[in-house]
């Protein structure tokens, strides 16, 4: 499972995309609003191409956007990879949202198989 905010994404592209396989990769992108989405067309692409994966967009401030809103929280990581327990997850974004999912997965009984980067400017 990956999960990035923002340009984080680059950073997953990088790190292989976490367990593939039956389950596929789940990727879980944050972003401020639709038009913040970096490589949306790309993704749609890949998406297209490779059936195991879904990214599934979650927006914060986009009134148009009428699914998934709010942000990356334990309640998402369950909704859409509920079997995180048995998947690599790589985490990229901002600090507040890594420490924010960080304690998440702690509290859902999940720190094994975690790997991340922290974005700052």
């Amino acid at each position: 499972m990956m999960v990035a905010a923002g340009i984080g994404i680059n950073a997953h592209s990088r790190a292989g995309g976490g367990t593939r396989g039956a389950a596929g990769t789940t990727g879980l992108y944050g972003n401020r609003n639709k038009a913040a989405i970096v490589f949306h067309k790309e993704l749609d692409e890949l998406e297209a191409t490779y059936p195991n994966l879904r990214v599934i967009h979650i927006l914060t401030h986009d009134p148009s956007w009428t699914r998934r809103e709010g942000r990356i929280d334990a309640e998402k990581i369950r909704r859409f990879a509920s079997d995180v327990a048995e998947r690599d997850v790589y985490l990229c974004g901002p600090r507040l949202m890594m420490k924010d999912l960080l304690k998440a997965l702690a509290v859902m009984g999940y720190l094994a198989r975690i790997h991340w980067e922290t974005l700052s400017l």
